[in-house]
């Protein structure tokens, strides 16, 4: 049986532009450390180019995302300078040695599990110093987190590193250097800390250099515009058919501002201009080339209209790993569908075969929980069985794999 349907082919194109500017899309709360608070032990209240956060030596209470600095010391100080900045009139900053000093901001709203982001940020070495580092550890953790003492040992999943390519060059020619480092979200988290860390594959932490110049026998570091920007993806929101509208929306959009909208352009002959927003809607009998451009991105997306069988991987996605801990964000497994479905079912088990949960509606997910208790943190299979009917044609799809719970 042969039907008029359709294949909504996504391919993400990340451009990045050539200004050599950072964007403004963020979720770090306070990156360019112009919001800070007046040390207690600062002489002169007036005095508006050196604050602290908190007092050197002192470990503050865990930070959470309602704080609106954003930016504490994991352990020892963290400083809000206005000698140097990148950009505005504060940077942060911190030793690598000969103490070990962190910086933690916190972030407005967690970051996904599964989507992709890019860190950003300005650094470079303080005139004084004698001594350089090889690297900056960039910790993506929770907020919660709260040190033990003058090592922070981090997770090497969620760990970062921006190595200096010559840090014995000298110090008259150090100026700010800017990095930027994609990622791809591996837990649901709302902290970054910054500094000199001692992760596992690393014991001794960032590898530290003496300079030819300069009088210190130690290594500080200005940092400013630290940034964590969601790179945007396009996705169809239901299947596309012959001359019937198709809606194409914006995932992993939000920034510490909120939404942000795209301009959406129909490449065909000639270039049309379909508007600005989170969604854009395009009807059509042929294939047709979208782009949704901003000053950082442009999206590519060909919707395809054919003479061919309906092809069901693009209606859902299933996700490989969740975290039900009550956040908020992933809390629960269950595939993401971008289409209605007629039949449904999806069955849980553990590695040794028993069936831990089970449901026939496609909006209930699986918490974690078997019988009222917590399942550990380890690998479960699931099957899911699923019958769309899209431009006129039923198709059933089923699916088994692994899905793993982490706490």
């Amino acid at each position: 049986m042969k039907n008029l349907s359709s294949l909504a082919v996504l391919t993400a194109i990340i451009a990045f532009s050539s200004n050599g500017e950072l964007s403004a899309q963020t979720l770090v709360r306070n990156g360019d450390h112009e919001i800070f608070t007046p040390k207690p032990s600062v002489p002169d209240p007036s005095d508006q180019c050196f604050r602290e956060l908190y007092p050197f030596g002192v470990t503050p209470p865990p930070l959470n995302p309602v704080n609106p600095p954003g930016i504490a010391s994991a352990y020892g100080s963290s400083d809000h300078r206005c000698d140097a900045p990148y950009s505005g009139k504060a940077h942060g900053g911190f030793f690598i040695s000969p103490k070990m000093e962190n910086l933690f901001y916190a972030l407005c709203t967690p970051l996904t599990v599964g989507e992709d982001y890019e860190l950003s940020l300005a650094w470079r070495l303080a005139d004084g110093s004698g001594q350089a580092g090889k690297s900056i550890y960039l910790w993506l953790t929770d907020t919660t987190f709260t040190s033990t003492g003058p090592t922070v040992s981090p997770d090497d999943d969620h760990l970062l590193v921006v190595e200096d390519p010559d840090p014995l060059q000298p110090l008259d020619a150090m100026n700010y250097q800017l990095v930027r480092l994609p990622f791809q979200a591996e837990a649901a988290t709302n902290g970054l800390i910054v500094g000199n860390m001692t992760p596992t594959t690393s014991p001794g932490g960032s590898e530290i250099f003496d300079l030819k110049n300069g009088g210190g026998n130690y290594a500080y570091y200005y940092i400013d515009d630290v940034q964590i920007r969601p790179i945007p993806r396009i996705l169809p929101v239901e299947a596309v058919c012959p001359n019937v509208p198709v809606v194409l929306r914006l995932a992993n959009h939000v920034d510490c501002q909120g939404p942000f909208g795209m301009n959406w352009f129909a490449i065909q002959e000639d270039t049309v201009f379909l508007g600005t927003g989170d969604t854009m809607v395009w009807q059509g009998p042929e294939t047709t080339q979208i782009i949704a451009t901003n000053a950082w991105d442009t999206i590519h997306t060909m919707v395809e209209i054919n003479f061919m069988p309906v092809e069901t991987d693009t209606f859902y996605a299933i996700p490989n790993v969740f975290t039900p801990n009550q956040d908020g964000t992933n809390d629960e497994f269950r595939p993401l569908l971008r289409t209605s479905v007629t039949d449904y079912r999806m069955s849980i088990h553990s590695r040794w075969g028993k069936e831990v949960f089970q449901t026939r509606d496609p909006s209930e997910g699986w918490d974690g929980r078997y019988q009222d208790e917590d399942l550990p943190s380890e690998s479960y299979v699931y099957r899911i069985e699923m019958t769309f009917e899209s431009c006129g044609q039923i198709t059933t799809k089923l699916e088994r794999g692994e899905v793993t719970l982490v706490r």
